[in-house]
This record gives structure tokens, C-alpha cells and sequence, in this order.
């Protein structure tokens, strides 16, 4: 049973890491460009590299939306496994059981 319970915890590890990761390189990317498709060219210096150091930037000075925007993955699964544990409750035993 320790060793399933490991293994469980390594498999959640990766993929908070992998989620991690994807967040920082992927979900900036797909901001600008989502962004530069919906609302036209970014306005800031150099594209990309420009939105990109903005956004880190302001992550790095703690403003909230940055790390919203750069964390949105891994809170949306943060969130949904929260909700599918609380789903997932064993019932009670009954006394007639």
C-alpha cells in the first residue's frame, strides 16, 4: 500500500511539474497570440519578447493578474482535483450493512 501511495504521489508530482512548466513557456505564448488575433498587434516594444518581459516582469514585482495569467493551468487542475475528491467521498456504512 506505501508503495502505491508513492507511486501516486511521484505521477502527481510530475504532472504538477509538467503543468508548471507548460505554464510559464506555453500559456504567455498563447496570450499574444490569442490577443494579437481578437485584438490586433501588441502595442508594446519588440512583440513577443516585449509582452513576454512585461508579463514576467510584472510577475516578478508580485502583481496578481501576472501570476493569474501565468498560473491559470495549474489552478484550473488544482481546482478540478479538488472538486472530483470531494465527489469521489466513500459514503457512510449503514447500520444494516
Amino acid at each position: 500500500m506505501i508503495k502505491s501511495n508513492e507511486r501516486s504521489l511521484a505521477a502527481r508530482l510530475r504532472t504538477a511539474g509538467l503543468a508548471l512548466l507548460l505554464s510559464f513557456a506555453i500559456v504567455p505564448v498563447c496570450a499574444f497570440v490569442g490577443g494579437s488575433i481578437v485584438v490586433g498587434d501588441y502595442e508594446g516594444a519588440s512583440g513577443l519578447l516585449g509582452y513576454l518581459t512585461t508579463i514576467y516582469g510584472d510577475a516578478l514585482k508580485g502583481r496578481w493578474l501576472a501570476w493569474l495569467l501565468i498560473l491559470a493551468p495549474v489552478l484550473i487542475i488544482g481546482c478540478w482535483t479538488v472538486v472530483l475528491k470531494l465527489l469521489r467521498r466513500p459514503k457512510p456504512a449503514t447500520e444494516s450493512e
